[in-house]
């Protein structure tokens, strides 16, 4: 059975609802002529009043119910698939890509569905081809780490560990199922060499001093090697944008953890404020978590507070970004209309938020081949005393979380 589109549903209900007042408009006039043509102390008048209001009421209350019938289904006959993609959405955002719509009867909604489907599918292929990747990759790196004779530890954007090869191991005294996913900053808190190792990430200090290691009764040097983005330029140039979009009053989305990075991203907030003579509008400088949740639930203790919320963010990073365009959204308060936001990092999730996050792209992928290629050149020629810094520029992805003030 074909169901009707909304074109249709509407003609139809508009029709049926014209008819019956038209009909009911014929009645009155037919029934008031009849009146009219009768005498009124005839005994043919009293009842033929009471017949005529009797019509009159019947078809008025048909077309009362008939209206209050329309005004019920016609709404939900279109709300329906729009909270279908609703919900769709939400579950694509809960990172549940198996989600899929079926709205092959409804005309109007059948190209969005297929097209949601299509993201969904492409999505799911996504995290596949990305996670096989990452596998491929990950021993693919690890037999380079652990074929080197130097200690070697690598972690990610949250200081977790990610791989440790054996002289790392040895060298800290540690296991790697102990260390594999934890967080390094905890561990070094019981290591002494490690809170060593890692203090350079967290603690800007021009002072690079070797490592000196006593192992197999011998003494060893060890500098570490790092590979950057430009964060003080990539946040300043972030800043720069929403200025020229008009904006003057700019917030700063902290997060409560400062590594290195953010706090160099913090430095350019500011150098561009600085260059334009603005600066911080009050409470503008919000500090959150910088996990999902922990920035959403910084976000909303202090939007509870009732605090003038400047016209723009700058956010450390995309998923502090996220979490707070989830609390202002629950609050309200619409994204880019009364607010816009610039995240940092260009995360996959940016991309299917609502509304799609601008932000900094950083050349990960890239960044990694350098890593893999400087361990490589490590083993090649072990016995070089060049140690370099390598610098990797961002790249600014604009999207729509940003509105132009006029």
């Amino acid at each position: 059975m074909k169901v009707m589109n909304i074109k249709t549903k509407l003609v139809l209900g508009i029709g049926m609802l014209a008819g019956m007042i038209i009909l009911l408009v014929t009645l009155s006039v037919v029934n008031l002529q009849i009146l009219t043509a009768t005498e009124p102390d005839s005994p043919a008048a009293m009842p033929g009043l009471e017949r005529a209001l009797l019509w009159i009421s019947i078809t008025g209350g048909i077309c009362i119910f008939t209206g209050l019938g329309l005004l019920y289904w016609l709404p939900r006959s279109i709300s329906k698939p729009v909270k279908e993609l609703k919900d769709g959405i939400l579950e694509i955002a809960n990172h549940n890509y198996e989600k899929r719509l079926d709205m092959s009867d409804n005309e109007e909604f059948r190209e969005v569905a297929d097209s949601f489907n299509r993201m969904a599918e492409r999505l799911t292929e996504y995290r596949a081809s990305t996670l096989s990747d990452i596998l491929s990759a990950k021993k693919f790196i690890e037999a380079i780490v652990n074929s080197i004779d130097d200690p070697i530890i690598g972690l990610n954007t949250e200081r977790e560990i990610l791989f440790i090869n054996d002289e790392a191991l040895s060298i800290l005294n540690m296991k790697r199922e102990n260390v594999i996913r934890k967080s390094a900053e905890e561990l070094s808190l019981k290591n002494d060499l490690l809170r060593r190792l890692i203090r350079e990430l967290v603690t800007p200090s021009d002072q690079k001093e070797p490592l000196k290691i006593y192992a197999d009764n011998k003494e060893s040097y060890f500098k570490a090697s790092y590979i950057l983005i430009n964060n003080t330029d990539a946040a300043c140039n972030a800043v720069e944008y929403l200025i020229k979009k008009g904006h003057r009053e700019i917030g700063y989305l902290r997060g409560d953890y400062r590594i290195k990075g953010f706090q160099y991203r913090e430095y350019g907030y500011h150098r561009a404020l600085q260059r334009h003579g603005l600066s911080s509008p009050p409470d503008g400088i919000v500090t959150v978590g910088t996990q999902l949740e922990s920035s959403y639930e910084g976000m909303r203790r202090y939007l509870e507070k009732n605090p003038k919320l400047p016209t723009a963010f700058f956010a450390d990073n995309d998923v502090i970004a996220l979490g707070v365009m989830k609390a202002m959204q629950e609050k309200g308060i619409e994204i880019p209309a009364q607010v816009s936001i610039v995240g940092f990092d260009d995360i996959n999730f940016g991309t299917v938020s609502v509304p799609a996050l601008t932000t900094i792209h950083v050349f990960k992928q890239e960044m990694g081949e350098v890593a893999v290629r400087r361990v490589l050149d490590h083993v090649r020629y072990s016995d070089s005393k060049i140690k370099m810094k390598i610098q990797v520029y961002t790249e600014f992805t604009e999207r729509d979380s940003v509105r132009e003030l006029l």
